[in-house]
């Protein structure tokens, strides 16, 4: 379930000290330099979980609900050190992609799964 407005989707950098866990840096992932992406869900019913988007009130209103065909909800990222990317799998399907870590740009043509179009046709599509 994701309320309206979503978030912007970003990830951060926790260091762990004496005094617990401090979030030292964070930043938002983005499609390109003008669009940061979102954790809202396609369109009702695609992928895994489908998720519906709710208002404040918990409530379905279809003129609010902020569908986002490039929403990404990342469950896990893995740092790729080597490549100087980040991997995160989304939680509304199987999807896979490959973020730059300087930047929080999501890499289309490395992802699993076109991002604007969320084609069927790109499973299994090597990284």
């Amino acid at each position: 379930m994701e309320t309206h407005p979503a978030p912007v989707t970003s990830f951060g950098v926790v260091r762990m000290g004496s005094n617990g866990a401090v979030l030292q840096s964070s930043m938002p992932l983005r499609l390109n330099a003008d669009k940061k992406l979102n954790g809202s869900p396609p369109q009702t019913g695609v992928g895994a979980t489908g998720e519906t988007t709710l208002t404040d009130k918990y409530v379905f209103d279809a003129t609010k609900a902020d569908f986002d065909a490039n929403g990404l909800d990342p469950e896990i990222m893995a740092l790729d050190k080597a490549r100087k990317v980040l991997w995160t799998s989304d939680e509304y399907s199987p999807f896979i992609a490959r973020i730059a870590i300087y930047s929080g740009a999501v890499d289309v043509e490395g992802a699993h799964r076109t991002l604007t179009a969320r084609a069927p046709e790109h499973s299994g599509r090597k990284l």
